[in-house]
């Protein structure tokens, strides 16, 4: 369902730097993007590989649009063992889920209800009235 957001929202995103001429980087297709060393241990924010990711990509497109664009400069991040990733989880990420229980996971219900329902109603809609 989320992916399914997701695409709509690159699609529209695609057709605005189309029509006016901007730089887009597509992450949807670089296929280092998916890789989980792109990712920081919250699944959410690139990690330090991931930005460095953004920054030479960005930077290849600009420079294809004959902009002045030096060289990225980032350093080697440090390996990150399994144990740091579940101590960052236990001290970041549970504290952020329980504040966010209040407000993100209803919402994400919300979402996922409504759009279950749009889902059936579509479904309905082309079996037509009579059909059972």
């Amino acid at each position: 369902m989320l992916a399914a957001r997701i695409g709509d929202l690159n699609h529209v995103y695609r057709r605005l730097a189309v029509a006016h001429g901007a730089v887009l980087l597509d992450l949807a297709t670089h296929p280092a993007a998916i890789t989980r060393a792109a990712w920081h241990i919250d699944g959410i924010h690139p990690s330090v590989t991931g930005h460095r990711l953004l920054a030479e990509g960005f930077a290849g497109l600009l420079r294809v649009a004959s902009w002045p664009v030096g060289p990225v400069v980032s350093s080697v991040p440090a390996p990150v063992d399994t144990a740091h990733q579940l101590a960052w989880l236990v001290r970041h990420g549970t504290p952020w889920l329980a504040k966010r229980s209040l407000d993100l996971v209803p919402t994400l219900a919300w979402l996922m209800a409504r759009q279950v329902l749009h889902d059936c109603m579509a479904s309905v809609g082309e079996r037509g009235p009579r059909h059972r």
